[in-house]
């Protein structure tokens, strides 16, 4: 059974490890092959260790963040499932480490399209219309401990959350 969170606890990292804005440049102009090699280049920061974890939630680690793009780390822990929600027009997610479980909605009836787990070193992205807040309309959810990187072209709490009614 899985704890549907609505409301991660949310914090603010300040990096003097690793300059993150080449990242956030690769991802803002959907060069993602070149984002994914810095990533992989910088394993070593990408772990629990240097990032915000409690039991029983999902953490965002919010890494970079300005009027138009996001850039943070989530920390799942097991059992954790978000509420069906939509996105901003650019979304990037890749799993670090753990398994993340997507299930994609067709809206606006809400119809479950598919289910995929992406493994470590897997991602998704997703382009759809500007200046909406419910594209890629999904559910994540885990079934071990997991962290995961995620790119949106503008914050993603303000994304529609939908109830699911069938």
């Amino acid at each position: 059974m899985c704890a549907i969170i609505s409301k991660p606890i949310t914090h603010f990292i300040k990096s003097s490890t690793i300059n993150l804005l080449p990242l956030h440049s690769l991802l803002k102009d959907r060069q993602y092959e070149q984002a994914i090699q810095v990533i992989k280049s910088n394993r070593q920061y990408f772990s629990y260790t240097n990032f915000d974890f409690k039991q029983g939630t999902y953490t965002k680690n919010i890494l970079l963040i300005d009027a138009n793009y996001w850039l943070a780390v989530l920390c799942w822990d097991k059992g954790i499932q978000t509420a069906i929600h939509g996105h901003p027009d650019q979304a990037f997610m890749y799993v670090l480490e753990g398994e993340i479980i997507v299930e994609n909605y067709q809206t606006p009836e809400l119809v479950l399209k598919d289910t995929t787990a992406y493994q470590p070193d897997e991602y998704i992205f997703h382009h759809g219309k500007k200046n909406t807040l419910d594209n890629a309309v999904h559910r994540i959810s885990t079934t071990k401990p997991s962290l995961s990187l995620h790119f949106y072209s503008d914050d993603p709490s303000k994304g529609r959350n939908f109830e699911n009614s069938t």
